[in-house]
């Protein structure tokens, strides 16, 4: 791609992005304060406390649109809220997850993958971001945002959680596949 580099203004932050050619995404590392003080242990090494990639999902050689800003900027402008959204996603369902797998593991290695929880905010404990996907589809005016999270039960595969602004479309998802998006109605 002849330009590599390029910078997104909203009205909050700047944000430089880079071409990835072998992942084809434009990228940035960027600090979200709402995920600070999440599980450090699990986190990519190349990533500091809060931070996560911040992937643009276009085609090769497209740059980011309107509908990408507009994905970041709804982001950006809500600091503490997409933490709280994820994490109220995957609790209701955490003891259900767990006990579905008492038949394979024995107590002591499921309860230290899947510790009891007592509030929504031990799950901090547990989970690390890693990636935000920002997508050009949106519906009823709010963006499409993946989540990519790394986390003590499945350290290979992490888990992923699709949101449609404030709505969860799809928690404990396997894989931001953009089909999640269609099935939900999403639009360019």
């Amino acid at each position: 791609m002849e330009d590599s580099k390029i910078t997104i203004t909203t009205h909050s932050a700047e944000i430089n992005f880079t071409w990835d050619e072998l992942r084809n995404e434009w990228f940035s590392i960027h600090y979200f304060s709402g995920w600070s003080g999440f599980n450090f242990e699990n986190r990519l090494p190349e990533l500091k406390d809060g931070q996560a990639y911040l992937i643009v999902e276009t085609y090769p050689g497209q740059k980011p649109s309107v509908k990408h800003i507009q994905a970041l900027t709804w982001l950006l402008d809500q600091p503490d809220a997409a933490s709280q959204i994820v994490l109220n996603a995957i609790y209701p369902e955490y003891p259900q997850r767990k006990n579905s797998l008492k038949d394979y593991f024995d107590d002591d290695l499921l309860n230290s993958l899947y510790p009891n929880l007592t509030s929504v905010y031990d799950l901090k404990k547990l989970l690390s971001l890693s990636r935000i996907h920002l997508y050009e589809e949106s519906k009823g005016g709010l963006p499409y945002l993946g989540f990519d999270l790394e986390c003590n039960w499945d350290v290979e595969h992490g888990m992923q959680v699709f949101i449609n602004g404030p709505r969860i479309v799809q928690a404990w998802a396997a894989g931001l596949n953009p089909a999640y998006i269609d099935k939900d109605g999403g639009k360019i």
